[in-house]
């Protein structure tokens, strides 16, 4: 090595050095060392998560489930979770490229799938729909492929999941849906699928989705609704919820509620509003969006990831377009903030030096859900971890849209 190369050498490693050293500082005080803009941030994290996952160009491709690990899957509610960030990428941001990643990932998990009934059946034996959640996280990919495709076998393929899923999980004799075939509890996962049938009424005025999504919202307001708005994460089979003296213990992975099901909740009610002019519906809504950012928030404000770290983040941007417009403009100014704040520490805290993101949206970046802050941080691999996390970093730029 020349003395000329070794003195460009040692100026780009002191310069390297400096920046790294302005970034810790940056960090330390406060300061966000990244895009500048909620849609520039959205863009670079969405680039991520492509680097990481997406296998092929954007229109013939699909979404691999593990960053570090190529394997054989057909898709499903694990590529869900990252599908919702292309789809309202594409929605609101008018993200072209997105909008090609939906229809490819549509395209692979059909392909995958040798007929309809791979794509529906639910319960044990089911290909995609094990149980009743995976059925809401794999609907809700139908619902965008069909929006942006209008594939009429993405809305067959939905609506005969729902079908399926409300013969095989919903209690006739006490109403909600039945988490599995076991019939040892009910889960507030649930209120995705209350989603998923008003979503199908928006589309086909389909009267018995609609009378789906009425009754499965009224299960949730008197079996898990709580008086601060929060919905309790879940009931055992003899109808107990979690014991009163953990009202609050809301943390990573480990909660009493479920932010996303509260706000799957909150959107299916205000589209049940707008549908119905009832307006209990809103007011219901409302009360949620408040206790949300009360109490799903950690001390520096930001948004916990706080029941299940693979699925929290699906229902954010849907929140954020549908839910957030309906609110006083001070609670919506609040949420934006609340949005930024939670978007730009994931960037800086939960986000790995490989492009992937973590399972604990406050930092440090842990790897795996269900699991203790002391532990090591491990590369987060999973599509659905990362989806979960650009799903809130997407969210804030479709409040800002």
């Amino acid at each position: 090595m020349t003395p000329q190369i070794r003195f460009i050498v040692a100026g780009l490693t002191a310069a390297a050095l400096l920046i790294s050293t302005e970034v810790r500082a940056a960090s330390a005080v406060g300061l966000f060392v990244g895009p500048q803009t909620p849609r520039s941030l959205a863009r670079v994290s969405l680039a991520d998560l492509s680097k990481d996952f997406w296998v092929g160009p954007s229109c013939s491709g699909h979404l691999r489930l593990d960053a570090h690990e190529e394997r054989p899957d057909h898709g499903g509610w694990e590529q869900a979770q990252a599908v919702m960030a292309y789809y309202w990428a594409w929605k609101c941001l008018g993200d072209a490229q997105a909008g090609q990643k939906v229809a490819a990932q549509w395209a692979w998990t059909r392909q995958c799938a040798p007929n309809l009934d791979a794509l529906s059946v639910c319960g044990r034996g089911a290909t995609l729909n094990y149980e009743s959640d995976d059925t809401g996280w794999n609907v809700g990919l139908y619902l965008a492929a069909y929006e942006v495709t209008h594939d009429p076998v993405a809305l067959q393929a939905a609506r005969s999941s729902l079908d399926h899923a409300w013969h095989t999980w919903w209690d006739p004799v006490s109403g909600g849906y039945w988490y599995n075939t076991k019939h040892s509890s009910k889960a507030m996962y649930q209120a995705v699928l209350t989603l998923d049938n008003e979503w199908i009424y928006r589309l086909t005025h389909s009267a018995i989705c609609h009378q789906r999504a009425i009754q499965g919202e009224r299960w949730m307001v008197e079996h898990l609704r709580r008086e601060d708005g929060l919905y309790w994460k879940g009931m055992d089979q003899v109808g107990r919820v979690p014991e009163e003296r953990l009202r609050y213990m809301i943390n990573p992975s480990q909660s009493v509620t479920m932010i996303v099901g509260n706000m799957a909740q909150a959107v299916a009610e205000v589209w049940l509003f707008e549908d119905t002019h009832e307006a209990v519906y809103l007011q219901q809504a409302q009360a949620t969006a408040d206790a949300i950012r009360r109490y799903e928030v950690d001390k520096g404000g930001v948004l916990i990831n706080d029941q299940d770290c693979y699925t929290d983040g699906y229902a954010m941007e849907a929140f954020a377009h549908e839910v957030l417009p309906k609110l006083s403009i001070a609670d919506r100014a609040a949420w934006r903030e609340t949005f930024w704040k939670s978007a730009t520490t994931i960037w800086q805290v939960d986000h790995f030096e490989d492009g992937t993101f973590g399972a604990d949206w406050g930092g440090p970046p842990i790897g795996i859900c269900w699991t203790r802050k002391t532990d090591p941080p491990a590369p987060s691999s999973k599509v659905s971890i990362s989806g979960g996390a650009v799903d809130v970093i997407v969210a804030a730029a479709v409040m800002g849209s």
